[in-house]
């Protein structure tokens, strides 16, 4: 079949995870790696939440608990010899960014009842080289660099000897590798790939402060998990391209818990509630999908249209895991400027599903329905073969 659509179409240049599972945030694609000869992109995302729910304690409404943030992507890759690529990727992986404040109006000195702030961020910079034998399969494996940092503060009564608890995650830089297997036909507009990346080994030097207790500066071993992606495309007619991507995040293995934090909680582990506490953790791996269909409108116009979804963690709902999961569906455009140069930007809108409700045990943040459970993703980028 002589296919009119170029083997690559991914018009959707925004990240379709955040809000999902954890801490997930940009889905690690290295997608733009596949890319034809010499060739480099970037773009850039805007998060627009809004989620918020109700204490089970209190009764209060949280308000929103997720503010606005962008995300920066960019790739560069070379075509060094026919079966020989390199290429360098950056992006945000993993992060969360929740505020709210709740001050009860009759208080007299309007104190907080309950207040939270966690903002962690990661960076990645990969280094990718694939070898490819034949036309129709490439092999590839790199090394990232990975950057981990964050500062998360509670207060108020309502946290009792957690009140006034502050952790400084000190960034730290660390290492990780990933391998994987790409094949395709370019004339049908086939293409698979399959990559592992390894889990990211993290020593934080971490500073917490506690009005309550002496704490001193210590390391917290703080591991980003490993992950599968698996990505496919293909042609279904001249016009008409199929793409998907199924990916599994192992976060069930990871937890924050920094030394001091739970020196604050030994006096009181004999209560079952307290016992297992820990700062950030969850209780399953993610699993997420998405399955789109592109149509070239014209020589220089393609459209598409895609869903979504993701599995969550089955953490009980918290300010730190609202949600538990979501579905979603986007849309989105590319316009060749030239031959060698596009622009693409896309929409999405994520609807979330309530995490489960637990009153038996204690979280740092506890809510106990999500009332406002939408998420809008749009975005725009740039790619140029050279």
């Amino acid at each position: 079949m002589k296919n009119r659509i170029p083997l690559l179409l991914i018009v959707l240049c925004i990240s379709v995870h955040s809000h999902g599972a954890a801490l997930e945030k940009s889905g690690q694609s290295i997608l733009p790696f596949f890319e034809k000869g010499n060739y480099a992109e970037f773009s850039v995302g805007q998060i627009h939440a809004d989620i918020s729910g109700k204490n089970p304690n209190t009764g209060f409404s949280s308000g929103n608990l997720v503010d606005d943030y962008r995300l920066f992507q960019a790739t560069i890759k070379a075509q060094l010899h026919s079966q020989v690529s390199i290429g360098l990727l950056l992006d945000q992986p993993f992060g969360i960014k929740v505020n709210y404040f709740y001050a009860p109006e009759a208080s007299s000195d309007h104190a907080p009842s309950e207040a939270v702030n966690v903002d962690i961020n990661t960076y990645n910079i990969t280094a990718l080289t694939g070898f490819q034998p034949t036309v129709n399969w490439n092999f590839y494996a790199g090394l990232t660099r990975q950057r981990f940092e964050g500062n998360i503060h509670l207060f108020g009564k309502n946290y009792s000897f957690l009140n006034g608890y502050t952790a400084q995650l000190k960034p730290d830089d660390a290492t990780g590798w990933l391998l994987g297997l790409n094949y395709q036909r370019p004339e049908i507009a086939l293409r698979t790939s399959l990559t592992y990346r390894s889990e990211v080994k993290h020593r934080v030097r971490t500073t917490e402060l506690s009005p309550l207790y002496n704490l001193s500066e210590q390391s917290t071993a703080i591991d980003t998990p490993q992950s599968v992606n698996f990505d496919f495309m293909s042609a279904i007619s001249t016009s008409n391209l199929v793409f998907g991507t199924v990916r599994w995040v192992n976060w069930e293995d990871f937890e924050i818990q920094p030394a001091g934090f739970q020196s604050i909680l030994n006096p009181y582990i004999h209560i079952p509630s307290v016992s297992g506490l820990k700062l950030i953790n969850y209780q399953s791996d993610q699993w997420s999908a998405k399955l789109g269909i592109a149509h070239l409108l014209n020589e220089k116009l393609y459209l598409s249209a895609e869903t979504s979804w993701d599995s969550g963690s089955n953490n009980p709902a918290s300010a730190t895991n609202p949600a538990n999961g979501y579905n979603g569906i986007g849309a989105g455009f590319r316009y060749n400027i030239s031959p060698k140069t596009f622009v693409s930007s896309g929409l999405y809108y994520l609807k979330l599903k309530p995490a489960k409700t637990d009153t038996t045990s204690l979280a740092v943040t506890s809510l106990s329905t999500l009332e406002d459970k939408d998420v809008w993703a749009y975005g725009f980028k740039v790619g140029h073969y050279f």
